[in-house]
């Protein structure tokens, strides 16, 4: 019978980034901004709709994707956290077309 054993081995040289909180949740916020001022300025410059939706989509997924986390994570253990209540305005924001207001929001 052969028995399986975890050893601690060093990290693959030939992929050097690790998917952790440490590195990831700083490059959402920074592409969360890229994606605001991308689809303010595209607005601006009367791009095609779709292609700003598109913009704001993606903003609204790198904005929220950890405070969405957090709200599982809270209602697993049945309480409401402020990151709800962002989400749930961010989303309000985008119903009533003020895309824009809600990706702020997600970026806060």
């Amino acid at each position: 019978m052969t028995t399986l054993t975890h050893t601690n081995t060093p990290a693959s040289k030939h992929w050097p980034l690790r998917f952790d909180a440490a590195w990831l949740e700083p490059l959402l916020v920074v592409l969360t901004l890229i994606g605001i001022v991308s689809g303010v300025l595209l607005e601006w410059l009367g791009v095609n709709p779709m292609t700003v939706l598109m913009v704001h989509i993606a903003t609204y997924i790198t904005g929220g994707f950890y405070a969405v986390r957090e709200i599982i994570a809270a209602l697993k253990e049945r309480r409401i956290e402020v990151d709800m209540l962002m989400v749930l305005a961010a989303l309000g924001a985008a119903y009533v077309d003020a895309w824009t207001d809600g990706a702020i929001l997600l970026f806060l």
